[in-house]
């Protein structure tokens, strides 16, 4: 198998493109007939990124302001403190992820069928996420 050529992935930049215009118009003929409007107040619940980001900055600003003039106590609770805080990190991304989901389904308004939905793809999400890293472990590869 060769390297790719430029042309090739010039043909893939305009069909991929294509196809994304081509869904965007799809989507907006239904905004048109169906009188549906998203502005930026109402997308603005799903703009989580930069809480994720902002926390993950302030651990970094954290664990970079050890010294070498620490004493060995404060270097140690320091780690273990960035600990703590990235493992809450790593759950707020879990709870970013859900929270952005139920608002999703929520925002389509599907009645009844709601609530069981949001817990059938959370459950399809945490099963795959922990088939993952059993398959990853088993293989001992990263993720």
């Amino acid at each position: 198998m060769g390297t790719p050529k430029l042309t090739t992935f010039m043909i893939a930049l305009v069909v991929g493109s294509f196809f994304i215009v081509a869904i965007q118009l799809y989507i907006g003929g239904f905004a048109t007939n169906y009188g549906v409007s998203f502005d930026e107040s109402t997308l603005d619940k799903y703009n989580k990124l930069e809480d994720l980001t902002s926390n993950t900055e302030a651990i970094q600003n954290q664990t970079q302001s050890l010294t070498s003039t620490s004493n060995a106590f404060d270097i140690v609770g320091e780690y273990f403190s960035g600990a703590y805080q990235a493992t809450k990190t790593a759950f707020l991304s879990f709870d970013i992820f859900f929270g952005m989901m139920n608002d999703g389904i929520n925002d389509l308004d599907l009645g009844p069928i709601t609530n069981p939905l949001i817990l059938t793809i959370s459950a399809i999400v945490l099963i795959l996420l922990v088939v993952g890293v059993i398959i990853a472990a088993a293989v001992k590869r990263d993720l």
